[in-house]
């Protein structure tokens, strides 16, 4: 799962209500949610059993879901 805007040239831009966000795919068993980057700092807890990986390009999002092993990547 994921959240945020793309702009016209793929940059991926902060949403508000990320936390409630990440309850409620955690409660469908989302196990690894893509966020904008620029909201890390508004998590303060992640569901257990979730993996946040921040993105800032659409490009960079899809680099993650292609990824068969995405565990390499940094996590908010």
């Amino acid at each position: 799962a994921g959240t945020g805007t793309i702009s016209p040239d793929g940059k991926v831009g902060g949403i508000g209500g990320i936390e409630e966000k990440l309850i409620g795919a955690s409660r469908k068993g989302v196990s690894l949610f893509l966020a904008p980057r620029e909201n890390c700092p508004d998590i303060t807890r992640v569901p257990k059993g979730m993996k946040v990986i921040p993105v800032t390009t659409l490009s960079e999002a899809i680099s993650v879901l292609r990824t068969p092993e995405n565990s390499k990547f940094p996590t908010c």
